[in-house]
């Protein structure tokens, strides 16, 4: 049974790009997705500011927890959410598009959310409201991030034997017609990163280990190193359908633009997580 109108339906306004954003709010919570990224907002004091903790957050489709917890997950994050009621003590509010007035029956409606080239859609069966998108990934080993140009798949495979930058990419491309990326945002720095140390679980006798990622030395850059435009990450290019790179950070030394001892200039970007060396840990490095 669907909880009373007047208990279920709140409106929270905010401006956002596209319009108002609204927030439904019913007791519930996430039952399906992939809901291990979702995180835990410690700084806020009661439910109300997790919902405005979720509207503040470009990101964030949805909030849920009670006046002592509160936990935020981003869009493409939960596929399903299971209504209940007052006894099971939590509440969840989605993001919606902007509602004048509460419907008769808010189960009945069909809810959008639209942010720019993301969003979603929002149904009811009782006791489940499913969330559907229009795209999905290859599989489930892939997961789906918002990016300003739509819906974006990551997977981070690995080797036990050494990979080259072009190996890598001839993987990406001739198996799913993927290509080398990187991380647009801490979502998806902390999903590389600690997928990556992940699949290296026991330490080995390396200084760190690494993952090939978007980037790659500009060629006058590699023949000029010593200009203006070649400092930092501006002595690289080839970032398809990014637009923020605040993560990239170089530790001191880097990046390095020698010459290897067999040949070669360090073009291209890795993350490193560390080994042995610790100042390496989470920082991007250029190798050959």
């Amino acid at each position: 049974m669907i909880v009373p109108v007047c208990i279920l339906f709140f409106l929270f306004f905010t401006p956002i790009t596209n319009g108002t954003v609204n927030m439904l709010l019913f007791w519930g919570y996430p039952s399906a997705g992939v809901l291990q990224y979702c995180t835990q907002n410690t700084t806020v004091v009661d439910f109300s500011g997790c919902m405005e903790a979720c509207l503040e957050t470009d990101s964030c489709m949805l909030s849920y927890g009670n006046d002592t917890t509160c936990i935020l997950c981003d869009i493409y994050t939960v596929t399903a959410i299971t209504q209940t009621d007052s006894s099971n003590g939590i509440k969840v509010a989605v993001k919606v598009n902007g509602q004048n007035s509460c419907p008769v029956d808010v189960g009945s409606n069909v809810y959008t959310f639209t942010n720019g080239n993301n969003g979603y859609t929002m149904t009811y069966s009782n006791p489940t409201w499913t969330i559907s998108i229009t795209k999905s990934c290859p599989n489930s080993s892939w997961r789906m991030f918002a990016r300003p140009a739509g819906p974006f798949c990551i997977k981070i495979s690995s080797s036990t034997q050494g990979v080259s930058r072009n190996n890598a990419t001839v993987i990406c491309n001739t198996t799913t017609n993927a290509w080398l990326t990187g991380f647009n945002g801490i979502a998806e720095f902390n999903y590389i990163f600690d997928t990556a140390r992940s699949l290296f679980p026991t330490p080995l006798n390396y200084q760190y280990l690494s993952v090939w990622i978007s980037g790659l030395m500009r060629s006058t850059c590699v023949d000029a190193p010593e200009t203006t435009n070649c400092t930092g990450l501006a002595a690289f290019g080839e970032f398809q359908v990014q637009t923020n790179w605040d993560l990239y950070k170089f530790p001191s030394g880097y990046p390095n633009f020698t010459i290897t001892s067999s040949g070669y200039y360090q073009r291209c970007l890795q993350l490193a997580w560390s080994q042995q060396l610790t100042a390496y840990n989470g920082m991007v490095l250029n190798a050959a």
